[in-house]
């Protein structure tokens, strides 16, 4: 048995630990695919996977350059968090360096896991758009987990998930059928998630503008 604040702390440990060895590991997938070559040297491999890690889970936002220019003169920790005003620009190192594990922390476990099989999926030449193929009922059964965690997470892996799909079988297969596995993904997305959509009360609903919303040329 684990008290309730270790075993807090032990979790954040946990997604902290288990986000950098697979973000490691798609580095170096990510390698492997933009070289087109299975053999890539130690080196290569380490360094694609730290540096894979680096700026995924601990560098921050554009707010140290003001900073190291001299521009800003104090540096607290949570300020590269707002460094547009009125929008919350956190960094997965604040939340780590935070314990917090609200939605956000726990989407980057279900991005992390659909970007590992996308990536399955992209090397594995025999895996044909059929509904033999396995790759796309877990594609299905994590984007609904991501609905159901961060539901604006389903809507960016979705359209991610659907290009790379598009990418993969565009020369082999006819856009009808692409239109269709697409429609069916989305579908089955939202079936995987549909028992929370319908007895979830979320305190917001909706989508709607933000009345005080930060100024469009300070995202850009």
């Amino acid at each position: 048995n684990i008290a309730t604040e270790p075993g807090f702390f032990l979790l954040v440990s946990l997604i902290v630990a288990l986000l950098a060895v697979t973000i490691f590991r798609l580095g170096i997938d990510l390698t492997h695919l933009l070289l087109r070559t299975r053999t890539v040297s130690k080196a290569s491999r380490a360094f694609s996977g730290l540096t894979s890690v680096f700026f995924v889970m601990f560098a921050g936002t554009w707010y140290m350059i003001p900073w190291i220019m001299g521009k800003a003169s104090t540096f607290f920790y949570p300020e590269p968090t707002r460094a547009i005003p009125g929008t919350i620009t956190e960094i997965p190192f604040f939340s780590f360096l935070v314990a917090d594990i609200h939605a956000h922390v726990w989407g980057m476990l279900s991005g992390v896991l659909i970007l590992i099989i996308l990536a399955i999926l992209w090397h594995d030449d025999e895996a044909g758009l059929t509904f033999k193929n396995h790759y796309l009922y877990a594609l299905a059964f994590v984007l609904g987990v991501a609905y159901m965690v961060n539901s604006w997470d389903a809507i960016t892996l979705g359209v991610l998930s659907i290009v790379i799909i598009a990418l993969k079988y565009r020369s082999r297969f006819g856009y009808l059928r692409l239109a269709i596995a697409s429609i069916l993904l989305a579908a089955s997305s939202y079936a995987i998630a549909l028992p929370l959509s319908i007895f979830n009360s979320s305190p917001i609903n909706g989508i709607g503008f933000v009345h005080n919303r930060s100024s469009f040329p300070e995202w850009v």
